[in-house]
């Protein structure tokens, strides 16, 4: 299979992924870097108004461009199998955050278990993405888009 095997992969497949790596490394630090800002200018309390606003957006939009890498980088792919191993990995990355995601909203809404800040639904998807994989594996025989 291609996915498993770089060397037959052609030249247009290996510079789709190794452009989605450097994007996702790119969104990744982008957003360690905002974040560790945020959150020493915050602690510190050197920031209120506007700039406290593009503070706490910063992160997230960090997040947003490394689902957007994702998403060129399905796009771009060739390899039709390696695609459909990458769009089933998502799909169950996303089934399993929007049923966890609906299932403590309940639970918090009649007060039952503690409130999570939404953040951490990404850290879930990405989590299941990796999950994704697994199954892929199991079911495929190959790990799909993982690194």
């Amino acid at each position: 299979m291609v996915g498993d095997c770089p060397e037959f992969a052609t030249e247009q497949v290996r510079a789709a992924r190794r452009r989605y790596v450097r994007r996702l490394a790119a969104s990744m630090a982008l957003y360690l870097v905002t974040l560790f800002a945020a959150e020493t200018l915050v602690k510190t309390g050197q920031t209120s108004g506007l700039f406290l606003w593009a503070l706490a957006l910063l992160p997230g939009l960090a997040i947003a461009a490394a689902v957007g890498a994702l998403g060129f980088y399905i796009a771009a792919e060739r390899d039709e199998f390696i695609r459909m191993l990458t769009i089933h990995q998502a799909l169950i990355a996303t089934g399993l955050t929007l049923g966890v995601a609906a299932v403590w909203g309940f639970l918090e809404t009649y007060g039952l278990v503690p409130h999570i800040a939404a953040y951490w639904l990404v850290f879930l998807w990405f989590l299941g993405f990796a999950i994704g994989a697994v199954v892929t594996r199991v079911t495929h025989g190959s790990w799909g888009t993982i690194w």
